[in-house]
């Protein structure tokens, strides 16, 4: 190990030791576990991205989509900035899901149907889908980012996503992707 590696680890250390990292959402000290080698890099899935979007109907790309959905964990992207209790209070979305608007039904059991609202009213477009379900930790985090000014989050944000966009949608199938904003001001 050269002498630069090993004095950037001891101001690092030091760092960490000096301004120890608390949870953006509870306030509480927090220690990052994780090995680097856990975390999501740039570098690890950089050139094989593309392939993931370009052509995800083949199983080898099928397998990279879901490595990839692996380490876009809500767990590992917000491991540096939330405590483990924080993390815990994240809930994805997870089947049986409207296969139009995406809201989960409260039964855990049986598979992807249409929900009672869209059979009624159907609705002007095709698909919505979520990351996550809207409450604790997830809202506490787009708060974060959107009134306070934690900008940091919007990398992990992004990626989660990323995470949700190849596992629900279907690239050929879409003509748009549209930020709702959250108030007519913005728009």
């Amino acid at each position: 190990m050269e002498y630069s590696q090993i004095g950037l680890r001891i101001i690092k250390a030091a760092e960490r030791a000096l301004f120890p990292t608390k949870c953006i959402l509870c306030d509480t000290f927090i220690h990052s576990n994780l090995p680097q080698s856990t975390r999501w890099t740039k570098k690890k899935y950089k050139d094989k991205l593309p392939v993931v979007l370009n052509d995800a109907q083949h199983p080898e790309e099928e397998k990279l989509a879901s490595r990839l959905t692996e380490n876009f964990k809500f767990s590992r992207l917000f491991s540096p900035y939330l405590c483990p209790a924080c993390i815990l209070q994240y809930a994805p979305v997870e089947s049986p899901i409207c296969i139009s608007c995406g809201i989960m039904f409260k039964s855990r059991e049986g598979d992807d149907h249409l929900c009672e609202n869209c059979i009624n009213q159907p609705n002007r477009f095709q698909i919505a889908r979520a990351l996550g379900i809207y409450d604790r930790s997830l809202m506490k985090v787009i708060h974060h980012l959107k009134y306070r000014g934690k900008i940091q989050l919007a990398r992990p944000l992004g990626r989660l996503l990323f995470a949700a966009f190849i596992r629900f949608l279907d690239i050929n199938k879409i003509d748009l992707v549209v930020p709702v904003p959250l108030h007519l001001k913005r728009l």
